[in-house]
């Protein structure tokens, strides 16, 4: 059952060997870190002194470019010279372009987020890499088998967004950091898994919240930063109505990720070199810049 358990990973993944348990998000990057990191291929990862997988804040007095997002974002199986933010930086040398992906995240996550650290920044643009899995994951508590997150409901009395599930509860995957000698064991992760799991409450919402939190979103950055609001979908899947939604509400997006073909992916599903060029190559049409 050991090996099996090893054989399959279980617990191992960029969440609990480069990230921290988060009251507000559920996890966050470890800040300065330097690591090698295995996914499809092994790559090195570097984290600046807030967490982020990024180059530290610039003092110049050029207006920001801020890229959210999940995994696609923080470049997972890309080096960092690769990435698709990089490259829309070296062709945009008249914006400071910071890259805030986390991945797991989902939309709600990504919210907050910038709540938390836009006042660090100067953004005139805020540009959105939505996937399709965030259909699921803003109506859940939990997510990744295990780890634990915040959530938003609607209040029906009131119309507006409320957050819920924070301080959000430590996961197995991360009390493995608390516990090291115990948790080396993959049995007992699984075994705790079971037993810590059943005492939280699973919570499941309608998927329509994802756009309640897109609309709530877009509000934040165009009325409280006073930048443009941007949305680039990414990955495989389906999020139903999502088209009708965006053209209904007028938001500026794109598809990214529309030719499928498998040069463009590693074989975890996230970008090679070339899917990072492509996106790159798409958000400069999409931001006018090219």
């Amino acid at each position: 059952m050991e090996y099996l358990l090893r054989f399959y990973r279980i617990g191992d993944d960029e969440r609990n060997l480069l990230y921290l348990h988060d009251d507000l998000l559920g996890w966050f990057p470890e800040p300065n870190i330097s690591r090698d990191f295995m996914g499809a291929v092994k790559i090195n990862i570097q984290h600046n002194t807030l967490g982020f997988r990024d180059r530290e804040i610039s003092e110049n007095k050029h207006g920001d470019l801020i890229f959210l997002g999940d995994s696609f974002a923080y470049g997972y199986d890309s080096k960092i010279e690769n990435r698709f933010s990089e490259l829309v930086a070296d062709a945009l040398k008249s914006y400071n372009v910071y890259n805030l992906g986390i991945s797991g995240y989902s939309t709600d996550q990504e919210y907050l987020l910038l709540k938390k650290y836009s006042h660090l920044y100067n953004p005139s643009i805020v540009y959105l890499l939505y996937h399709h899995n965030d259909w699921y994951g803003n109506s859940v508590n939990e997510i990744y088998n295990g780890y634990y997150k915040p959530y938003f409901s609607v209040d029906n009395n009131k119309g507006t967004l409320q957050l819920n599930g924070v301080p959000v509860p430590k996961s197995i995957k991360h009390l493995k950091y608390d516990f090291p000698f115990i948790y080396d064991s993959k049995i007992a992760i699984w075994l705790t898994q079971i037993l810590y799991s059943s005492k939280i409450r699973d919570v499941k919402l309608k998927p329509n919240i994802t756009f309640d939190i897109l609309l709530e979103l877009r509000k934040f950055v165009e009325e409280n930063l006073n930048a443009k609001f941007k949305i680039g979908i990414v990955g495989n899947g389906n999020t139903p109505g999502l088209t009708e939604f965006f053209n209904t509400n007028e938001f500026d997006a794109v598809v990214i990720d529309q030719n499928k073909s498998k040069e463009f992916f590693t074989s975890t599903g996230h970008w090679s070199k070339l899917g990072n060029q492509r996106a790159s190559e798409k958000i400069l049409r999409h931001l006018s810049f090219e």
